[in-house]
């Protein structure tokens, strides 16, 4: 047995460890599961249904929240007397639409941002106002952030997906998952789908080259 099947063997057993440690039963929340969910799975066997808060961190929406009031307030400073700059006040109206519609996007971020993450074998899921974001397990990485609570905690994971943005450098997707039960039972079972999709990919390479 050479060094490289012994480390994917290794692999194989901490994966092995970690998932006896689990329930075998699928956790699903105290509220009724949505009948788009059950249509979605048709029957499918999940390893979690969670209703998230959040799928968004907070932190940054109160933060664009603030600014845009703290702007709001500058801006009404601005236009308080009309009469003396008419085109100034005109051009305040307009900032003030626009501002006003960033503000609503904030507060729905903080308030208004719930989603239902379904997790399976095969994929991580997301539903959300009637649209389903599916996440195949090979393309999450391992590094998973957990905050807070058992009663109240986060879950972050960064992705392989690479977003463009022409505005500055590329970056890897993010998934934020807040203000969900079970934070640490739902972690493990997230990084043991990884693990298992990861392990497979490697096992794969492993057999090419020791068949060459």
């Amino acid at each position: 047995m050479d060094e490289k099947t012994s480390l994917i063997e290794s692999d194989l057993k901490e994966t092995d460890k970690e998932s006896s440690d689990l329930n075998d039963e699928p956790i699903t929340p105290q509220e009724s599961i949505p009948a788009e969910i059950k249509n979605i799975l048709a029957g499918e066997h999940y390893d979690f249904i969670v209703h998230a808060k959040r799928t968004v961190f907070i932190g940054d929406s109160i933060l664009f929240l603030i600014i845009c009031l703290v702007m709001l307030f500058i801006l009404g400073i601005g236009t308080a007397e009309p009469h003396k700059n008419p085109m100034s006040f005109v051009v305040g109206l307009f900032l003030l639409l626009f501002l006003l519609y960033f503000i609503v996007t904030a507060i729905s971020d903080i308030f208004f941002n719930d989603a239902w993450i379904i997790g399976t074998s095969k994929k991580l899921s997301k539903y959300q106002k009637n649209k389903i974001e599916s996440f195949n397990w090979e393309e999450l990485t391992d590094v998973i952030k957990v905050n807070g609570t058992q009663e109240d905690g986060s879950i972050e994971i960064l992705t392989n997906i690479i977003i463009s943005n022409d505005e500055g450098p590329d970056y890897q997707k993010t998934i934020y998952i807040d203000g969900i039960k079970n934070v640490s039972q739902i972690a493990k079972l997230i990084r043991k789908r990884i693990n298992e999709n990861y392990l497979t990919i490697r096992n794969s390479i492993q057999w090419i080259s020791l068949k060459d």
